[in-house]
């Protein structure tokens, strides 16, 4: 057999795994359905259409929603590259798992409508740089991003920034 996921990133959620127990069995690593795809044991090589995958540290949502970013995932580029031609569509493999068209494109759109949600002309004060939501009140940008997405934030400064607090401080 193949390398599979989570060999590749030793996360250790595969049955008997480190962090089994913690964390739970990836749903990878259970999903039969999948079992011999690409030369993997379980979805261990068609991860990316398994939903509450373990990937960058924290659970993966729908498939709709983890697509994207499986597709620029170094295992995927691998199982691209070992399959060649031979790599199963992805609509072939959720066909595998159940899904129909009808529920796929329900789901994409319901993934696209996520996406939208920050979309167009959000009016933001040019001082405090506060954004007015739809209701009329007045929030930070961190905090009426975290309601409108999945985005969270970490703060710093910028050099400019940091030369004035720099200066201040002196």
């Amino acid at each position: 057999m193949k390398r599979n996921c989570w060999e590749f990133r030793e996360c250790g959620r595969e049955p008997g795994g480190k962090y089994a127990k913690e964390l739970g069995i990836c749903p990878a690593a259970a999903e039969k359905r999948l079992e011999g795809i690409h030369g993997g044991e379980k979805a261990g090589r068609a991860c990316w259409v398994v939903a509450g995958t373990f990937c960058g540290g924290e659970v993966q949502g729908t498939f709709a929603k983890k697509l994207q970013d499986c597709q620029k995932c170094d295992f995927y580029e691998l199982v691209k590259k070992e399959e060649g031609i031979t790599l199963r569509e992805t609509s072939v493999l959720l066909e595998m798992l159940g899904w129909d068209q009808e529920r796929l494109i329900l789901e994409l759109q319901k993934a696209l409508n996520e996406v939208q949600r920050l979309s167009g002309l959000l009016p933001i004060c040019a001082w405090c740089k506060k954004i007015r939501d739809d209701d009329g009140y007045w929030k930070q940008i961190e905090e009426y991003i975290a309601e409108h997405s999945t985005a969270r934030f970490t703060h710093g400064a910028c050099p400019e920034c940091y030369e004035k607090i720099k200066k201040e401080e002196e």
